[in-house]
């Protein structure tokens, strides 16, 4: 692979791990950096090099549409059901905020 081919190369893989990342600025390792020098360098012919980067890309098709489709993957339990109760249309019942003294106070009096 001539220079310029690796140069290309290698700048395709760079923009592609960019955009592949969760950040959006993202600092690119010295290894990860390396590693993606070392592929381009290392004389990879045009179908494998262009599968690293469609792969690369489809990672982040991937992201976008879990993002997308699965809002409340990274919420936490009682967060992700208040999101699901809302997305249907009703809305969280208060907690009762019983405990134990003010239930057996309750039970005596009847």
């Amino acid at each position: 692979m001539s220079c310029l081919g690796a140069r290309a190369a290698y700048r395709a893989l760079y923009r592609s791990y960019r955009q592949s990342s969760r950040h959006p600025s993202p600092p690119i390792p010295s290894s990860i950096n390396t590693h993606l020098r070392s592929l381009a360098i290392a004389g990879l012919e045009g179908p494998q090099l262009q599968s690293i980067v469609q792969y690369l890309a489809s990672s982040t098709l991937y992201q976008e549409l879990l993002r997308r489709y699965n809002p409340t993957d990274d919420l936490t339990s009682p967060e992700r059901l208040t999101a699901t109760v809302n997305r249907v249309g009703l809305k969280m019942p208060e907690p009762l905020g019983w405990d134990s003294s003010s239930h057996s106070s309750r039970t005596q009096e009847s």
